[in-house]
């Protein structure tokens, strides 16, 4: 079976910027992690929090469109075959199919970089409530895992977690544009949204492991990677289960109460 994986140097014609090699990721997760525990709390111990409302509504309209785009430049080159999961296609080097590929994955790689100014912005308004272990190694593992399945995979499947993640922050991003926009009042209407984003994001864990299940035993995949990315996920999974069962079970025992 033709091996799914390249050599290490080898991604494709023209080397691109933060996917030739891990120093440029090393050094970007660094500076989040020393920003988000260190730096930043220092700069903003004794300012006022930052209201960023603007910039908030921006940043979250900006999320929704990318990852419209990316959805819609996915279908249009995987149509109904992106869930073939059986199927270890490779797209051929110097192809046009590969030239989108290329493209479509370059921008998520970078569209995760720029999802780390979530926490950024937590930073800055102060809520560290919000700043849990769970949200940074979520933003920390994922981008590991695109930059490892970008880097050594050029195929099919690579775009099906990519298409599953982009529904699920468009869904996520525009209750945060609303959320950010709209009246308190308003807002209590969507109260069943928020809790059902929880759920969506677990149910894409699940598909996006049974993804990795059916490909396990038919793709040359190597055995350390297959096991990283199965683990990260699964551990991402438990990590948004135990915040839902801690979170709205609270909420329902509170509410039994009163």
């Amino acid at each position: 079976m033709e091996s799914l994986f390249v050599e290490l140097n080898v991604i494709d014609s023209e080397a691109r910027f933060g996917l030739s090699s891990p120093e440029f990721l090393i050094c970007v997760i660094v500076i989040y992690l020393l920003f988000v525990f260190k730096i930043g709390p220092e700069f903003m111990e004794k300012r006022q929090p930052l209201r960023l409302k603007t910039f908030v509504t921006v940043y979250n309209a900006f999320q929704v469109l990318v990852c419209l785009y990316l959805v819609d430049k996915i279908w249009e080159l995987t149509s109904w075959n992106i869930f073939k999961f059986n199927k270890c296609t490779l797209y051929e080097a110097n192809s046009p199919e590969r030239k989108k590929f290329d493209d479509v994955t370059y921008i998520t790689f970078w569209l995760k970089i720029i999802e780390l100014t979530d926490t950024v912005v937590f930073v800055l308004r102060k809520k560290r409530n919000q700043i849990t272990y769970l949200h940074v190694f979520h933003h920390s593992s994922t981008l590991t895992l695109v930059f490892l399945l970008l880097r050594y995979y050029r195929g099919n499947g690579a775009l099906y977690p990519i298409y599953l993640n982009c529904w699920v922050h468009v869904i996520m991003y525009t209750y945060y544009l609303l959320a950010n926009v709209c009246s308190a009042e308003f807002m209590r209407h969507l109260l069943w949204l928020k809790k059902s984003i929880t759920i969506i994001q677990m149910i894409q864990f699940v598909f996006i492991l049974f993804q990795a299940v059916m490909m396990w035993s038919r793709c040359m995949i190597p055995a350390i990677l297959r096991w990283y990315y199965c683990m990260v996920v699964s551990v991402i999974f438990y990590g948004f289960y135990d915040f839902y069962k801690k979170a709205y079970s609270r909420q329902a025992k509170a509410s039994g109460e009163n």
